[in-house]
C-alpha cells in the first residue's frame, strides 16, 4: 500500500484530478451562461428560472406565469415566486411526481429576456409583465385565470 502512495504516477493522477475539478468549478460558476427553463406541474401552474437536476429537481429565481383574462391586451405576466406573501426564500424544490414537463429555454425567448432584462420590454411589446422580487404579493392563477386574494 505505501508503494501505492509514494509512486510518481499516484501524485500525477492526483494532480491531474484535482485540476480538471478546480476547472470544471471555474467554469460553471463564471464561465457557463446560466440556461433557463420551464417547468410544467400537474396543477397547471408554469414556473420559469434556472434549474438544477442533482441531487434534487429544485429551481433558482424561480418566476410564475400568471393569467390574466380580464386583461384582453396582455394577459400574461410573471411573478417572482420570491414576492410570495410568504416570503419564500431561495430555491424552490418540485416533487417530481407532479412535473409533466420540462423544457430548455432560447436566450432570445421574449420569457427570459423578461426575466433578465425587465426594463427592456413595455407593455405595448406585448411581452411578458415583471412582477419585481420586491413585490409584496403573488399569488399563482388557478384554472379559470383567476389569482387567490392578495393580502
Amino acid at each position: 500500500m505505501r508503494e501505492l502512495f509514494s509512486s510518481p504516477k499516484f501524485y500525477i493522477t492526483v494532480i491531474v484530478l484535482l485540476v480538471v475539478i478546480i476547472a470544471s468549478l471555474a467554469w460553471y460558476q463564471f464561465g457557463a451562461k446560466p440556461t433557463y427553463y420551464a417547468v410544467y406541474l400537474t396543477s397547471g401552474d408554469i414556473y420559469f428560472g434556472q434549474l438544477s437536476f442533482f441531487p434534487s429537481l429544485r429551481m433558482n429565481e424561480a418566476y410564475l406565469l400568471r393569467v390574466d383574462t380580464q386583461n384582453q391586451q396582455n394577459p400574461y405576466s410573471l411573478s417572482a415566486f420570491g414576492a410570495a406573501f410568504w416570503k419564500p426564500a431561495g430555491e424552490i424544490y418540485f416533487n417530481r411526481s407532479r412535473v409533466l414537463w420540462i423544457a430548455p429555454m432560447a436566450s432570445d425567448s421574449p420569457v427570459v429576456q423578461a426575466i433578465t432584462n425587465p426594463s427592456a420590454f413595455s407593455q405595448s411589446q406585448q411581452a411578458p409583465q415583471v412582477t419585481p422580487q420586491s413585490a409584496t404579493s403573488t399569488a399563482p392563477a388557478t384554472s379559470t385565470g383567476t389569482s387567490a386574494p392578495k393580502k
